[in-house]
């Protein structure tokens, strides 16, 4: 499989509104909370990076959208490689690139590289009933994934990088990051998250569940996809 074939499966471009008409805080309830708001998941799925469940985030206020693949670095890639305003629009705000978070760990992390040695925790972030996992980065400053994130993490960034055409995130090749979404496959509510977006935008993220007789193991192993990926970077920077 090739990019281009990658974005039929997953239902091409999403259809944001344009800039000028776009409400952030509405769109990001309407295509991201909502589905937790409400549901069965709001309880037993936790913050990206820490302990809280996205009901603590909630009830509390103290939740924030995590962009996996940072804004700022999503902006800057495509605005170099002469992409459209509207979709560098549509990049920022896809919600397959979003995750529940604690504000202050958000802002902690900021654009932050991730960490994909398994080192160890250098710098912490105190947190009052955070419970016990550690947040923070290691002595590079690159930012610690707990085990349990890592496939959702891998998944965003592989569909991201091929739908818009990035082929490394900071410093690492996207296809480091393979190994993490082969080794933890979807939870439960990214399955029900991602047919949940399904029936309200029709795009899917083709590494959560088969679409088109595709498996998303397959896709993973697909190294003429990855290197479909690399060409079209060289193409167009």
């Amino acid at each position: 499989m090739d990019r281009n074939q990658f974005i039929v499966l997953a239902g091409g471009m999403p259809k944001i509104p344009a800039p000028r008409n776009y409400l952030a805080r509405k769109h990001q309830h309407e295509y991201f909370w909502k589905f937790f708001a409400q549901s069965k998941w709001r309880k037993s799925v936790k913050a990206i990076y820490s302990e809280m469940s996205v009901d603590t985030l909630l009830r509390k206020r103290i939740y924030s959208i995590e962009h996996i693949v940072p804004k700022s670095y999503l902006r800057t890639c495509l605005e170099q490689s002469g992409r459209p305003g509207i979709v560098i629009h549509s990049a920022i705000y896809n919600p397959y690139n979003y995750a529940p978070s604690h504000r202050k760990v958000n802002a902690s992390r900021s654009s932050l590289p991730y960490d994909i040695e398994d080192d160890v925790l250098f710098k912490n972030i105190k947190m009052k009933k955070a419970g016990s996992l550690p947040v923070g980065t290691d002595f590079e400053g690159e930012w610690l994934v707990p085990q349990r994130s890592r496939g959702c993490v891998a998944r965003a960034i592989l569909y991201v990088a091929i739908l818009y055409g990035i082929d490394r995130i900071g410093k690492d090749a996207v296809e480091k990051f393979i190994p993490w979404a082969s080794a933890n496959p979807p939870a439960d509510w990214e399955v029900a998250f991602n047919r949940w977006i399904l029936k309200k935008y029709s795009i899917n993220n083709p590494l959560i569940e088969k679409r088109g007789g595709i498996n998303p193991q397959s896709l993973l192993q697909d190294n003429e996809l990855i290197q479909s990926l690399h060409t079209y970077c060289k193409h167009v920077n």
